[in-house]
């Protein structure tokens, strides 16, 4: 991944429908092979993933588990012995 960007109104009032693309824009200029987002009630959250090796272009980020929101910018190696180790379910 190449970039994380959002917000939260922790007033809790719906995200405006113009944020996130306004939010969005400037990444445009930057070599990102796809974009991907949420907008859930007061949240937006989007990334920017960059297909660096080939797991990459199978990426599910950000996503959404248990009301917990997950996105990382990271190159994750050894990913199913970290799942194993910390007894987390494959995601």
């Amino acid at each position: 991944m190449s970039a994380i960007w959002g917000c939260i109104d922790l007033s809790g009032a719906d995200i405006d429908q113009c944020i996130p693309d306004k939010m969005s824009e400037c990444t445009y200029k930057y070599k990102i092979d796809r974009r991907e987002a949420i907008v859930d009630k007061n949240i937006f959250m989007a990334c920017g993933l960059q297909y660096i090796n080939k797991e990459s272009r199978y990426e599910k980020m950000p996503f959404v588990k248990d009301d917990i929101y997950y996105t990382a910018d990271v190159i994750l190696d050894n990913r199913q012995q970290l799942i194993s180790e910390t007894s987390a379910t494959e995601l």
